[in-house]
């Protein structure tokens, strides 16, 4: 069967040889992150001078090939004032796509101090915008580990609010971590998703349908009844959750409420 492949870089080392040959080898779409929309921010954020330019370089040879991109950009206090003007920066360059990423403080994104975090009301100013722009936006948006996304554009009214045929008129369920999506490491470990570091099984010991019917973690995962807190008893679980990893980071239980949540859902 035909496997769709992508490719996620932070562009740094894309020349215009290398670019041919990703479109030669069939990948369908390159996602390159900037983490702001001046050399300024993102150099500091990735903690590199120079890496905004070479990324734009790397940008500008896959569109020279006619490879498709998308930007990335993970959303702090420190770069999110700088959003407008990554929206206009991604279709200079001639994106097609542009996905937030909302910090989640696993792997890399431990890095970040607290300082750095959006707060549940900064979340929630973000998102709300962010909603807002794709009604009218021609690049497709989405929004990543951000499920109460999915809240405010119901809360908005944005989604029925789209003309027919827009690009991302289409929404899904918010966190997808173990019913959507799974994750298969180098060494064959698989996660619900790549920020959840819960062991599900391996499939160099066993198959991954086994595993993604098997696991008793997934399975507790899907299980909405299971989330806690205010999650649990939000309206909104069916098509939020909550982001698991976040949860999961912030209290050592998978199930337990998002904590970047602003919405107080009414008690029963």
């Amino acid at each position: 069967k035909e496997i769709k492949c992508a490719l996620a870089t932070n562009g740094t080392l894309i020349t215009d040889k290398l670019a041919a040959r990703i479109k030669s080898v069939g990948v369908q779409r390159v996602s390159v992150s900037l983490d702001g929309a001046t050399s300024e921010i993102h150099n500091k954020l990735r903690k590199l001078e120079g890496s905004f330019e070479d990324a734009v370089a790397g940008i500008n040879s896959l569109r020279e090939c006619g490879v498709p991109f998308q930007v990335n950009m993970t959303v702090t206090r420190y770069n999110r004032h700088q959003l407008d003007d990554l929206f206009v920066l991604a279709k200079e360059l001639g994106a097609v796509a542009v996905h937030l990423f909302m910090l989640v403080p696993v792997g890399c994104g431990q890095e970040f101090a607290d300082g750095d975090m959006l707060s549940p009301e900064e979340y929630e100013q973000v998102l709300i915008s962010t909603a807002k722009r794709s009604a009218t936006e021609s690049l497709e948006i989405k929004v990543t580990c951000g499920p109460h996304y999915e809240r405010v554009i119901r809360q908005e009214k944005i989604a029925v609010a789209k003309p027919q045929g827009h690009p991302h008129g289409k929404t899904t369920k918010g966190c997808l971590a173990g019913s959507g999506v799974i994750f298969v490491g180098h060494d064959g470990d698989v996660f619900p998703c790549g920020y959840l570091p819960v062991n599900c099984g391996n499939v160099v010991e066993s198959s991954l349908e086994e595993i993604w019917t098997g696991s008793e973690d997934l399975a507790r995962m899907r299980d909405i009844k299971e989330l806690k807190g205010k999650c649990g008893i939000c309206g909104y679980k069916g098509v939020c959750g909550g982001c698991r990893a976040r949860a999961f980071a912030a209290t050592g239980d998978y199930m337990e409420q998002e904590p970047t949540c602003n919405y107080v859902p009414p008690s029963k």
